[in-house]
């Protein structure tokens, strides 16, 4: 049993001149909670309207801000395909609120960059020239990471090319990296995983058996409530079904995570999980390849450490409201949680919650 702290404070960022009627009170401005291991404790903030006028706010909506989605239920898809007219698309990561995509652009293989709306900002193009370029993405903090043939490539987020090394086998079709050893590991469909540090070589004893499967994406879940945390994207052999394993980098031992059911089928590809998407959740991100109509498919996997229930409201003159955060989870590990709650509303102000 652990004591973990979560620090909230409330701090009020003026865009425009506030009319004198218009006083509202948002209390408590600091909020400091220690909850035990597994304790969801109930937060209140309570928003007070002391003007004359009627005070109308909303929480504007993220991806997830505002739902409540179950374990492994689709949240979104994302036709990328289509968008860029590339019917080979591969490799999916997701940073610093951008998606990433790997496609072969009819064998000038590019990165795509689109908004969490969906939208092309920009692209780029891989390191080399090749039929389909790099089949799986992942990112380490500093670089994005992928491979093509037997060469493993990071670059920045404009395609510039920082390290490159040997892969362990031809062709090196999935990586991901281990962000609680700081190494990478890399298989391939019919190769086992292998465990390689960041100057490219091969770590002795550190390969895993990936029992039949045919891998199409690793991604590493380090908040994973088991040590499970190597997620391998696959499909089953006998119904074709896209499926998440799930590997102990250790011992090998497996967890059968969940079966991917998209109403519109494909092809598993690429996979990526993140915390960014939405500050309340962990998500999985799968590339399927379906024709013509390539897609990220981005699925819930946990609810992460807070839970806003009332999204909007009115408050009239001289009256109050109280807004209620669930915070807390079972398997939280110690640490300080950060977020952001912004309110939107008719005042003109923005009240950005950082914790």
């Amino acid at each position: 049993m652990f004591t973990k702290k979560l620090l909230f404070s409330l701090i009020f960022l003026i865009l425009c001149i506030i009319p004198a009627t218009a006083q509202v009170d948002f209390h408590p401005m600091d909020i400091e909670i220690q909850a035990e291991s597994g304790e969801i404790l109930e937060v209140g903030i309570t928003i007070t309207n002391e003007g004359e006028e009627l005070f109308e706010w909303t929480i504007p909506s993220h991806p997830l801000r505002g739902e409540n989605y179950e374990p492994w239920e689709l949240i979104r898809s994302y036709d990328f395909g289509e968008t860029v007219d590339d019917p080979s698309l591969y490799g999916v990561a997701f940073v610093e609120n951008q998606f990433f995509v790997a496609g072969s652009n009819d064998g000038d293989p590019q990165i795509y960059v689109f908004s969490i709306e969906g939208e092309l900002i920009r692209q780029f193009s891989q390191p080399i020239e090749h039929r389909h370029g790099m089949k799986d993405l992942t990112w380490d903090g500093e670089l994005l990471w992928g491979s093509i043939d037997r060469k493993v490539y990071g670059f920045s987020t404009w395609g510039e090319v920082e390290q490159e090394w040997e892969a362990p086998y031809y062709p090196t079709t999935a990586i991901t990296y281990d962000s609680e050893r700081n190494i990478f590991w890399l298989g391939a469909t019919t190769n086992d995983p292998v465990a390689m540090d960041r100057e490219g070589d091969i770590i002795d004893g550190m390969e895993l058996d990936r029992l039949g499967m045919r891998i199409y994406g690793l991604a590493y879940w380090e908040s994973s409530t088991d040590d499970n945390k190597l997620l391998v994207h696959h499909k089953d052999r006998e119904t074709n079904q896209q499926m998440v394993m799930g590997l102990n980098p250790i011992t090998g031992d497996t967890t059968g995570i969940s079966t991917l059911l998209p109403e519109a089928g494909g092809v598993p590809q690429g996979v990526f999980v993140t915390e960014q998407y939405d500050s309340n959740s962990w998500v999985i991100m799968t590339m399927v390849n379906n024709a013509n109509r390539d897609r990220v498919d981005v699925w819930q996997i946990r609810n992460n450490w807070y839970y806003i229930y009332d999204i909007e409201g009115s408050i009239e003159s001289n009256t109050e409201q109280e807004i209620i955060l669930n915070v807390g989870y079972e398997s939280l590990e110690q640490r300080v949680y950060e977020s952001e709650l912004t309110f939107l509303h008719n005042f003109l102000m923005e009240l950005p919650l950082s914790h």
